[in-house]
C-alpha cells in the first residue's frame, strides 16, 4: 500500500500545504489505495520536503516526481482520454497555481501579519514552550529570504495580492 507522508491536517482541509493536498487528491480520484502518515516535520523526508510517498521500498519525493510515478506505476486513469490540447490546458493550469498563484499564497501565509497570527499557532503551536519562538521565527525568516529571492518578498502585501488576482483574471488564449 502506498503511504503518503504529509502535514497534520488543519482547518477542515486536507492538508494546508497545496502540493500535499495536491498528491493526497490524486490519490483519491484515481482510487489509489493509500494510507496518510501526518508528519509534524518534514527533517525525515528524503529532500526535507514534504509530501513523499513510500511503495514498497521506494520513497518519492516531491508532488510533480509523484503523480509521474504514480502514473508510469499504475496508469493514467485520469489524463489518458485527453487530447494534446487538453492536456497543453492541464498543463497550463498546473504550472499557473503551482509557479504563480503559489508564491502570493506563501506571502499571505508567512509575510503578512494577520496570516502569520493564524499560521503561526496552527503549525508551530504544539512545540514545547522553549521552542515555541525560536523555531517559528527561524521558519518564517527562511520562507520570508525565500520570498525575497523569488521576487514576490521585494513587494509588498497589496502589491503581491493584485498581481496574483490579476493572474488569475486572464484567461486562456482561444
Amino acid at each position: 500500500m502506498i503511504r503518503l507522508h504529509q502535514f497534520k491536517r488543519q482547518w477542515g482541509m486536507p492538508n494546508p500545504s497545496p502540493f500535499c493536498m495536491k498528491v493526497e487528491t490524486y490519490l483519491r480520484m484515481t482510487g489509489l489505495a493509500y494510507e496518510v502518515i501526518e508528519e509534524a516535520s518534514p527533517l525525515n523526508a528524503p529532500k526535507k520536503k514534504l509530501p513523499y510517498i513510500d511503495d514498497g521500498e521506494k520513497a518519492i519525493p516531491d508532488s510533480g516526481f509523484i503523480i509521474d510515478y504514480l502514473k508510469a506505476s499504475y496508469g493514467n486513469p485520469l489524463d489518458e482520454r485527453l487530447s494534446r490540447a487538453q492536456q497543453g490546458e492541464a498543463h497550463l493550469m498546473r504550472r499557473l497555481c503551482e509557479e504563480s498563484l503559489l508564491w502570493p499564497v506563501v506571502y499571505s501565509r508567512w509575510i503578512d501579519d494577520r496570516g502569520w497570527s493564524v499560521i503561526k499557532p496552527a503549525f508551530f503551536g504544539a512545540l514545547p514552550p522553549v521552542l515555541r519562538e525560536a523555531v517559528p521565527w527561524l521558519a518564517r525568516r527562511r520562507v520570508k529570504r525565500m520570498l525575497w529571492l523569488q521576487g514576490v518578498g521585494r513587494h509588498r502585501a497589496r502589491r503581491s495580492i493584485a498581481l496574483a488576482s490579476r493572474i488569475s483574471r486572464r484567461s486562456p488564449p482561444a
